[in-house]
């Protein structure tokens, strides 16, 4: 049985998908588990795509012209099972043959976070070759939009515009995102001019943070999945002083 480490926040584990697209883990493929069945998952990849190899094994394979492979796991929200997903390397091997695999940053193969998030090529100014980023799917980004539109128009309180950007404010902040958040909030200022009077003072906007590159605690798998068979929560209300702590990206990358 493989018990891996769990990153307990969303984003930590955005980041660590985007780290690794970023450094060759080109091809996916992904899915939803019950609790029930995550361990054997989880189990069967090590087993036969060798998920839980170290540096110096994906390295060799990388020499060898063999491909390489990272599982992502993370208990979905309100629900009992997880979300998955298997990045692959360049190269051959069992996972190739076996797996249908797709291209991250696909136009029509992007991988996605349910309906909120996808991956996507982001081009930096100071950087020669493009990088991978988040940015929100089209209808969640349409979605903000009426939300804002709407929240600014109630006229007789602030309260759903101030918790519009309060909400808008807790997307991670990764390089597409903070451009989408940026738009958004453009259209907030111009919505408050246009629907409210000269003396009804504007919220304060502000520019999304980055995601930083922090520790994260970490549970194990079984742990995980003990708690959501109980009908408790995945992780518990604060990291306990039982749990482990891993940089989200540290080194150099993945091999």
């Amino acid at each position: 049985m493989w018990n891996p480490e769990i990153l307990r926040y969303k984003t930590s584990v955005m980041q660590r998908i985007q780290l690794a697209a970023s450094h060759g883990y080109g091809r996916y493929v992904s899915g939803e588990c019950r609790n029930q069945r995550i361990i054997a998952l989880a189990t069967k990849f090590a087993q036969q795509y060798s998920v839980a190899a170290n540096e110096n094994q994906r390295r060799w394979a990388k020499q060898n012209g063999r491909a390489n492979a990272l599982l992502f796991l993370y208990p979905k929200r309100e629900s009992t099972d997880w979300l998955w997903w298997l990045l692959v390397s360049a190269g051959s091997g069992a996972v190739v043959k076996s797996e249908r695999l797709r291209a991250v940053t696909g136009q029509r193969t992007r991988l996605s976070w349910l309906t909120e998030f996808e991956s996507v090529l982001h081009q930096r100014s100071d950087s020669p070759r493009p990088s991978v980023t988040w940015r929100m799917k089209r209808q969640n980004y349409d979605a903000w939009h009426a939300r804002i539109r709407s929240a600014v128009r109630a006229r007789k309180t602030d309260l759903p515009a101030k918790a519009a950007l309060a909400s808008l404010y807790r997307n991670p902040g990764f390089a597409g995102i903070r451009q989408q958040v940026f738009r958004l909030t453009q259209l907030f200022r111009k919505e408050w001019i246009r629907s409210r009077r000269a003396a009804d003072a504007m919220p304060q906007t502000r520019l999304l943070a980055y995601v930083q590159c922090s520790s994260c605690p970490t549970m194990p798998l079984e742990e995980i999945v003990l708690r959501v068979a109980a009908g408790r929560s995945a992780f518990p209300r604060a990291p306990s002083k039982h749990e482990n702590s891993i940089g989200d990206a540290g080194g150099a990358g993945p091999t």
